[in-house]
């Protein structure tokens, strides 16, 4: 009798914690990202020069396959080529968030984000570059997610937001 009421139990709290340790994740993935756009932001105005944050499968080189969950760097680019030369230094590597989540960011900041030492986001062609990443979980049965920001004045700030997809 026990054991038919302990399994029970452990039938109904199974699905609602795997909900909770994916809602967990994607907060940490959130996190992360934000954190990461501050930290390169900071980094540009202090070294009074261009930093960059990029998309990143191995750790080293800046990539455009694949989406931002495979991992990024962040690193001083006074050249503002991005791309990490033989003379710049790597200041920060993000491993890949969990397989559960989805990271992406639209057209403008697709591949990389560039701070200039005013802590504006700039692209190559020094361009004003502004744009959203986008987080969520496929697994979840609801569409939401959140959306990093990256305005006019290069701060990043994070929303809650309802997607009409996360695939």
């Amino acid at each position: 009798m026990t054991l038919s009421i302990a399994s029970g139990i452990t039938a109904l709290a199974v699905p609602e914690f795997s909900k909770v340790l994916t809602s967990m994740r994607l907060r940490a993935a959130m996190s992360a990202m934000a954190s990461g756009l501050h930290l390169t932001r900071n980094e540009a105005i202090r070294r009074n020069s261009y930093v960059v944050i990029c998309k990143s499968g191995d750790g080293r080189d800046c990539t455009k396959e694949g989406d931002w969950a495979q991992g990024w760097i962040i690193f001083f680019d006074p050249n503002h080529n991005v791309q990490v030369d033989a003379d710049e230094t790597i200041l920060y590597r993000e491993a890949p968030v969990h397989n559960y989540i989805r990271m992406w960011g639209n057209t403008p900041v697709k591949d990389y984000t560039s701070f200039t030492s005013f802590g504006r986001a700039k692209m190559v062609a020094n361009n004003f570059q502004a744009g959203s990443f986008y987080i969520c979980a496929p697994s979840l049965a609801s569409t939401e997610g959140f959306r990093i920001l990256v305005d006019k004045s290069g701060t990043p700030r994070v929303e809650k937001i309802v997607l009409p997809s996360c695939n």
